[in-house]
C-alpha cells in the first residue's frame, strides 16, 4: 500500500494565473496540502481512533474536525501571498455572480424562517464552506494537485483494507453479512460510501493509467466489493450512470471506464459468491425505496409560492414538523427549494455547472496528459456525488461537503481560465471582504459553539444527523 503514494510523484507541469506565472514553491501551497491531508486523515479515521468525544459517536467529532478546517482556510484570506493566488480565480463573473445570488437568498430566506438563529447558524456554514474551494483552487495552482490526490488515495486505502478485514471476519467466523459491521469508525455505512463516491473516480480514470494500474484495479474491485456488501445502491447507481455519460463524453478515456465497469461486474460476481456460502443469496438487494419516495412526495406538498423566491431558512427541515423526519430529506435539490428556495438553488446549480462545463471544454483540447487525466476524474467525482445528492445526504455530511468543494476548487485551479471575463474589485473592497470574513467566522464559530452544548443536553431531541449529530434544532433562549 505504501506503493500508492509514488502513483503521484511530481507537480503539476503547469502552474498559471491567467497567464501569469504562480509561485510554484509557495509556502502556503504545501500549508494547504497539510491541512487538507489532516483533515482527510481525522476525517475518515483509518486507525479508528476518537481523539476528542464531542457525543452523537464520530459524528460530532468530524463536524468539529470540519469547522476546523473552514478557520483555517477562512483565515488565510488574510495572507497577500495566498489571496494574489486564488483572486483572480475568484473574480469571474460565470462563478461570483451566481454565488452571490445565492448567498443573498439563502439568508434572505432567514427573515421568513421560524428559527432565525438557527437558519444564520447554516446559512453562515453555507458562506464559509468555499473557503475550502478556495483553497483547493491555490493547490491547483501551485501544481500540487498530484500529491494531494496521492495522500487521498493511499489514507482511503488504508481504510478499504482495514473495511476488507472486518468483512473477512464477518463471513469466515461471525458467518454473517452485517454491513453495520464494517466501517464502524463512520457510524454509519452510508458516510462511508458519500466518501467513495469521489475516490473511485479518482482509481478508475486516474490512477489506472499509471503504472500502477494493477493496484489501482485492485483497490477498485475492493471498492466495488465494499459497495455491495453494504448495499450502497445509490453509489453503485450514481457511478455506473455518471460513468455510462462519461463514456459518452470523456473519449479519451473510454478505455479506463470500460475496464472500471468490468471490474464493478467481477465485484458483484464476487459479492454474489460470498451470499451463496453464507445462503443469502435471495437477499442480493432490497427492493424497497427505504421511505424516501414519501419523504419527498411530503416534502414537495410543502412547497409553495414564496419558495420560488425565498426558503424557510437553511435548516428548516430540522425544525418544521413532518410526519417523516429526518435530518434532511436524502434530496439536495428539494431540501435546497424547501429550505434555500428556487431561484437560490437555480444560482448554485449554475455556478457547479459552469465550473464543470469550462474544465470540460478544455479538456478536449491538447495539454499535459497526467493533468488532464486528473481533470477528468475530478469532472467525474463531482458529477457522481451530484447524482448521489438525489439519494443521499453529500451536501449534509461533513465529509462529502469539504471534499465536494476541495474537488471543485482543485478543478477549477487546474484549468486555464484565459479570456474569461472578470470583475475589478480595488482595495477598499478586499479590505472590506476581509473584514466581513473575520466577523462571519466569529458569529458561525460562536453559534456553532452553544449549539453544541445545547444539543449535549438534549439527546431525547434525536431528528438524525444534520448539522450535529442529534440534529434537533438551535434554541438561544438558554443563553
Amino acid at each position: 500500500m505504501a506503493q500508492l503514494y509514488k502513483i503521484l510523484p511530481a507537480r503539476d507541469s503547469v502552474s498559471t494565473v491567467h497567464g501569469t506565472d504562480f509561485c510554484r514553491e509557495s509556502k502556503y501551497g504545501w500549508f494547504c496540502i497539510a491541512i487538507c491531508s489532516l483533515w482527510f486523515f481525522l476525517t475518515i479515521n483509518p486507525l479508528h481512533l476518537l481523539i476528542l468525544d464531542l457525543g452523537s459517536g464520530y459524528y460530532n467529532y468530524k463536524r468539529f474536525v470540519q469547522i476546523v478546517l473552514i478557520g483555517i482556510a477562512t483565515l488565510l484570506v488574510f495572507f497577500r501571498e495566498y489571496r494574489v493566488g486564488v483572486s483572480k480565480t475568484l473574480n469571474l463573473r460565470g462563478l461570483v455572480l451566481p454565488w452571490l445570488t445565492s448567498c443573498f437568498f439563502i439568508f434572505g430566506s432567514a427573515v421568513f424562517s421560524d428559527n432565525k438563529y438557527h437558519s444564520i447558524l447554516e446559512g453562515l456554514h453555507w458562506l464559509m464552506l468555499p473557503s475550502v474551494f478556495f483553497v483547493g483552487i491555490y493547490i491547483a495552482k501551485a501544481g500540487l494537485t498530484q500529491r494531494l490526490l496521492g495522500i487521498y488515495l493511499l489514507v482511503h486505502g488504508m481504510v478499504v483494507f482495514k473495511g476488507l478485514l472486518d468483512l473477512g471476519f464477518e463471513v469466515f467466523v461471525s458467518e454473517s453479512l452485517r454491513a453495520g459491521m464494517i466501517f464502524s469508525s463512520f457510524g454509519n455505512i452510508r458516510f462511508f460510501n458519500q466518501v467513495q463516491v469521489f475516490i473511485i473516480p479518482l482509481l478508475l480514470i486516474f490512477a489506472s493509467r499509471t503504472k500502477f494500474y494493477s493496484l489501482a484495479y485492485l483497490f477498485l474491485f475492493a471498492n466495488f466489493l465494499l459497495a455491495f456488501a453494504s448495499g450502497a445502491r445509490g453509489l453503485l447507481l450514481s457511478i455506473i450512470v455518471t460513468g455510462l455519460l462519461s463514456f459518452v463524453f470523456l473519449k479519451p478515456w473510454r478505455r479506463q471506464i470500460l475496464y472500471g465497469l468490468i471490474v464493478c461486474a467481477f465485484a458483484y460476481m464476487a459479492y454474489f459468491l460470498i451470499l451463496e456460502w453464507l445462503g443469502n443469496v435471495g437477499h442480493i438487494f432490497r427492493t424497497s425505496t427505504s421511505g424516501r419516495l414519501a419523504i419527498w412526495w411530503e416534502l414537495l406538498s410543502k412547497l409553495s409560492t414564496l419558495n420560488i423566491f425565498f426558503g424557510n431558512g437553511v435548516g428548516a427541515y430540522t425544525f418544521r414538523d413532518f410526519v417523516y423526519f429526518f435530518g434532511h430529506p436524502h434530496n439536495s435539490i428539494l431540501q435546497f427549494l424547501y429550505e434555500w428556495g428556487a431561484i437560490a438553488t437555480l444560482s448554485a446549480v449554475a455556478a457547479i455547472l459552469w465550473v464543470c462545463w469550462t474544465s470540460y471544454q478544455q479538456l478536449k483540447g491538447d495539454g499535459d496528459s497526467t493533468k488532464k487525466d486528473i481533470q477528468a476524474a475530478l469532472l467525474y467525482a463531482l458529477c457522481a456525488a451530484s447524482f448521489y445528492s438525489l439519494f443521499s445526504g453529500v451536501f449534509v455530511m461533513p465529509a462529502p461537503q469539504v471534499l465536494f468543494f476541495l474537488f471543485m476548487g482543485l478543478l477549477l485551479g487546474g484549468a486555464n481560465l484565459e479570456g474569461h471575463k472578470v470583475l475589478r474589485v480595488n482595495q477598499s473592497v478586499s479590505v472590506a471582504v476581509r473584514f466581513l470574513c473575520a466577523i462571519c467566522l466569529i458569529v458561525f464559530v460562536d453559534l456553532a459553539g452553544k449549539y453544541l452544548v445545547q444539543q449535549a443536553g438534549q439527546q431525547e431531541q434525536v431528528r438524525g444527523p444534520r448539522f450535529w449529530g442529534n440534529g434537533a434544532p438551535l434554541i438561544l433562549s438558554d443563553y
